[in-house]
């Protein structure tokens, strides 16, 4: 496995254990993901964009569909009275 599929991977891992834990044991779902934002890379590097651009395309590949996360709502605590 390359380097960059292999970040690709680890790091959707990490964003959906803290955002998606119910989706963080789908080997299956982080693999294609993983594997789609390599292309993704892959692809915009051979198009000569730049690196912010490169970033930019295989993040949108990687996290497509998952910007909102129920997990990941703060809810205010009522004050306690003393």
């Amino acid at each position: 496995m390359s380097q960059k599929l292999f970040c690709f991977r680890f790091s959707l891992l990490s964003y959906l254990k803290d955002s998606h834990p119910n989706l963080a044991a789908d080997a299956a779902f982080i693999a294609a993901r993983g594997d789609a934002a390599a292309e993704v890379y892959s692809s915009v590097v051979k198009n000569g964009q730049t690196h912010d651009q490169v970033g930019e395309s295989a993040n949108e590949a990687l996290y497509a569909g998952l910007l909102f996360s129920p997990y990941r709502i703060v809810v205010p605590k009522p004050l306690e009275r003393v």
